[in-house]
């Protein structure tokens, strides 16, 4: 019959250094309970490598800077979670002990005019008659506007304009592929008066691993998205007025709102 080894790893209360893997003692690392079990077993080579090990989780978080690799020679180790906890394995890194400081975004207005066309569909709103102040009043009443598109004979004309419908999400084809006397306005959301604009930076040099790999940024177990400038290309750059993202993280309103991180 096969023997059995169980080995703890708790990444709240365990240490690496002091632990000896028992219960009472627990690893900090996956790494180290598993080598452990590779030590275990050399130890006692004559039972062989198919002594069964078990590597017991307790509850929280494991953060792995490298991947674990195991080979024929860690036959019969499981790694579960301790029984009623739950446990969690993460390619992530905690951003600890790092300072968020306050950030200017480039000036911008809080509605943008570009010769071109918008995509169909999206509509939020229908159009109609409007002076483009007129317009914009009414994009930023609605939420979910992101701009609209109109005809006109200059770019900001000051009478009344056929407004072709207001949109939710805006797909800019720029000056080469316009429909003559066809504009867009686009909103820029982070602009509009009394709204927040909750950029931070803050330096990542000191978490051992280079920022300009970073892929994503977790705040209280939620995706946050980082903010395109100074991150990527303009929207200039991209020859488009809008960077789409499935999700948004709210931000509180108004002129000194309370930042919680």
């Amino acid at each position: 019959s096969k023997n059995s080894l169980s080995i703890y790893a708790d990444p709240i209360d365990g240490s690496d250094d002091s632990g000896d893997g028992s219960e009472k003692d627990p690893f900090l690392t996956i790494q180290r309970a598993l080598a452990a079990v590779r030590e275990a077993r050399w130890e006692k080579s004559s039972l062989g490598t198919e002594e069964i090990a078990t590597i017991v989780l307790r509850k929280g978080t494991f953060h792995l800077r490298e991947a674990i690799k195991m080979s024929a020679k860690d036959s019969f180790v499981t790694l579960q979670a301790y029984p009623g906890e739950q446990v969690e394995v993460s390619g992530s890194i905690p951003v600890t002990n790092v300072e968020w400081k306050p950030t200017e975004a480039p000036p911008r207005l809080p509605y943008e005019y570009r010769v071109g066309v918008l995509a169909d569909g999206f509509d939020v709103a229908d159009g109609g008659m409007y002076t483009l102040e007129e317009a914009t009043t009414i994009c930023t009443r609605i939420p979910e506007c992101a701009g609209f598109a109109y005809n006109s004979s200059s770019k900001e004309p000051k009478g009344k304009v056929a407004v072709i419908s207001f949109k939710s999400a805006v797909f800019y084809s720029p000056p080469g592929k316009k429909v003559n006397n066809s504009y867009i306005c686009i909103k820029n959301y982070g602009y509009l008066p009394g709204v927040a604009q909750n950029l931070f930076v803050a330096n990542l040099t000191g978490l051992g691993f280079n920022p300009e790999t970073l892929q994503g940024l977790r705040v209280g177990g939620k995706r946050a998205i980082r903010a395109r400038y100074p991150n990527a290309k303009s929207v200039e750059q991209l020859e488009s007025m809008q960077i789409l993202a499935d999700s948004w993280t709210p931000q509180p309103m108004g002129k000194n709102p309370d930042y919680t991180f």
